[in-house]
């Protein structure tokens, strides 16, 4: 069975976390992951919780859960163009920290301080650190296609990053899976990892890809894509349970590249309230690295968004 690689930024500590993807794929590919460590340890007195999440992450490593990425010095004119506007993205950043600064300074010294306004500019850095980032790991997943014949997928924090030019526009569907199960972020690494060498996993996972590639192809009518994927994900709730995993329901976007007119197609289909609660698809006309459009998946990236309600599937 092909191996399934993602690659996810860990450089805020939102994407510390690995539990969720270390169920879906057989690794994940870091950026920056060696720095982050050192950075996390670096200092005269490393607070403990810095020590022990570096710790995980190390063991992580030694269990070829994750590995760092590489960097590599010839980029494509698409990478580098990307490159740039991530800088210019960094640097929209800098004045909007400084901003911020002076307004909790101010609210610090009892000065008024509109908290709507303070929140706001907090939300739009948060937004621009969250392109930047995604923008270096379509980067990594590009690079490692093309210098070691790798097929990853890169796992995002949000798309906002396919609004940025490119080398061109094409047309894709966002399939939103709205009740896919994911660890608790209390589930023990044991658990996970004996999830991981349980060979029933691997056929679980391919089901759930299975069913987005046909999606993706308009091979399987409305009813038929609510019925697979109902009993796809139950089959995948049951084996998280059998491992004693306690689950949450997590969202997950997955965009996927598809012809104009089928995505067109896609979107009109009638879906019953069953399948509401499943999915929705949604067509998108996007930018992309040539990279990407080229590559063999079709699957272009996924992005999480975890739900905080957790089922009874732990014993």
């Amino acid at each position: 069975m092909k191996e399934m690689i993602a690659v996810k930024s860990c450089i805020r500590q939102q994407g510390w976390d690995f539990k969720r993807e270390a169920i879906l794929f057989d690794r994940i590919g870091v950026t920056a992951l060696n720095w982050q460590i050192k950075n996390l340890t670096i200092w005269p007195e490393v607070p403990p919780d810095n020590r022990k999440k570096a710790e995980e992450l190390e063991w992580l490593m030694e269990q070829g859960v994750i590995f760092q990425t590489p960097f590599y010095e010839d980029w494509t004119e698409a990478a580098k163009e990307i490159s740039r506007k991530a800088l210019e993205f960094t640097t929209q950043a800098l004045p909007l920290a400084a901003e911020i600064d002076e307004m909790k300074a101010a609210r610090d010294r009892a000065d008024p301080v509109s908290r709507n306004e303070l929140t706001g500019k907090q939300n739009k850095i948060a937004h621009l650190e969250a392109c930047v980032e995604d923008m270096h790991t379509r980067l990594s997943v590009a690079e490692l296609r093309k210098h070691e014949g790798i097929d990853a997928i890169p796992l995002l924090a949000d798309s906002e990053s396919f609004t940025v030019p490119a080398d061109r526009k094409a047309s894709a569907i966002e399939v939103v899976l709205s009740a896919l199960p994911q660890p608790a972020p209390s589930t023990p690494w044991k658990r996970i990892i004996e999830y991981r060498n349980d060979p029933v996993t691997g056929d679980r996972l391919t089901g759930l890809r299975t069913w987005v590639t046909e999606v993706a192809r308009g091979g399987l009518t409305a009813s038929e894509m609510e019925e697979q994927l109902e009993w796809k994900i139950q089959q995948y709730r049951d084996h998280m349970k059998l491992h004693e995993i306690k689950a949450a329901t997590g969202l997950l976007k997955i965009i996927i590249l598809t012809a104009a007119e089928l995505a067109e197609d896609l979107v009109r289909l009638k879906l019953g309230s069953v399948a509401r609660r499943l999915f929705s698809i949604t067509d998108k006309n996007l930018d992309f690295m040539e990279a990407e459009l080229n590559a063999p998946n079709r699957e272009v990236a996924y992005v999480y968004h975890t739900r905080h309600e957790f089922g009874n599937s732990s014993t």
